[in-house]
């Protein structure tokens, strides 16, 4: 949703991507622009579970056939020749491999199965069929291969708020890497568990972690509930108690957002979009600005809402990256300052204190002072 627009020339040919290891995940929900060949591209997944295409793979001859109940395209990687029931035809531009991903043009496949396609201003493009119409953005090939090239970076530095200097350790994470894939995960695959936050990174094979959610961490019993919202796969893990917290949430289409609340929340599940959510909370910059009102959202926790401490957060920025934060000492206004100076326009607190933990490229940064409840993860779609 906060992916920035990227459009490198006038005139474009959708692409359908192909993922060649069958994931189950969605496809990422935006076309590529070729620049060296003046055309722009979607993904074959995406037009197949948009718009009910049945697409078949021969990974022997490098063909993709896309088709419906009276039509077919059959296109080759690298070959400017298709067949379109039956009949050959000659393409502007070729299909291409990019990192395990075929992609192949949709306004020449669009046209042949009865697509409509046009564009809007600023790189949007809208995808329409007889019965489901869909609006995408365009980017560039080069932007692409900037996420497929360093998809996750790694920094510390200290910045100045208008109360104190905060020592800050980041993680990025590109949004437009098409492998890119976050997922909530729990103790022990059991609600009220808790386990280490090394097992839970090993367990998920994660690339990069973070803490999650609150939960009772003090309970005196071995049952430690979580406070949040929990989505893993679409489905509700765990429901919360009704609090319009913020919620972090990945959709199935590669989006990144954060939702203002259980009742944002519920919209979008309804719609069946929703991938992953956390909530946690309080929300920390709406807009590129400080945005930031614990007692509204319902905490009554000094911790939150007066005190300083160890904290993490989660953003997204304009240029379509996810950062994720901890820090030593901060309080919320503070944590909001920092990461509005990190270009954050999207950001949000998660659970803090002795919980604070984060991985990344095999290292553990911030380690957590305590076995967690839950965690966020990304890695990488196979």
């Amino acid at each position: 949703m906060f992916k920035k627009i990227m459009l490198v020339c006038a005139a474009l040919t959708l692409l359908f991507q192909l993922n060649l290891a069958n994931s189950a995940s969605a496809a990422k929900k935006y076309g590529i622009v070729q620049e060296s060949a003046g055309r722009s591209f979607v993904p074959v997944r995406f037009a197949a579970e948009t718009f009910g295409f049945k697409v078949n793979w021969d990974s022997a001859n490098n063909k993709v056939r896309i088709s419906n109940k009276t039509d077919s395209v059959e296109l080759i990687v690298d070959k400017t020749t298709a067949v379109v029931n039956g009949k050959s035809k000659t393409l502007d531009a070729a299909p291409f491999n990019l990192s395990g991903t075929v992609y192949v043009p949709l306004r020449f496949v669009g046209e042949a199965l009865g697509v409509k396609v046009s564009y809007l201003k600023e790189g949007r493009i809208v995808i329409q069929s007889d019965t489901v119409k869909t609006e995408i953005e365009a980017v560039s090939l080069r932007r692409v291969e900037k996420a497929l090239n360093e998809p996750v970076r790694t920094g510390s530095s200290k910045i100045a708020t208008s109360t104190k200097t905060i020592s800050v350790n980041t993680v990025y994470i590109d949004l437009y890497h098409p492998k890119v894939k976050f997922d909530a995960v729990y103790a022990n695959n059991k609600i009220g568990s808790t386990e280490t936050f090394k097992k839970m990174v090993e367990r998920s094979k994660a690339s990069v972690a973070v803490n999650g959610t609150f939960f009772n961490a003090y309970s005196e019993t071995s049952t430690k509930i979580p406070y949040g919202y929990i989505v893993q796969n679409g489905k509700v893990i765990n429901k919360a108690s009704g609090d319009e917290r913020s919620v972090f949430v990945y959709t199935k289409t590669g989006d990144a957002l954060i939702a203002d609340g259980e009742s944002e929340l519920k919209k979008l599940l309804d719609e069946g979009i929703v991938e992953t959510a956390l909530q946690a909370g309080p929300r920390l910059v709406s807009n590129g600005k400080v945005d930031t009102d614990p007692v509204g959202e319902g905490f009554k926790d000094p911790k939150i809402l007066t005190s300083r401490g160890a904290r993490s957060a989660i953003g997204i920025t304009a240029d379509g990256q996810l950062i994720i934060v901890t820090t030593a000492a901060a309080s919320i206004p503070e944590l909001a300052q920092v990461m509005v100076k990190l270009k954050a326009v999207e950001a949000m607190n998660l659970d803090g204190g002795a919980s604070s933990g984060l991985y990344a490229n095999g290292k553990y940064i911030t380690p957590a002072g305590r076995d967690l409840s839950n965690a966020l993860v990304m890695v990488f779609d196979k």
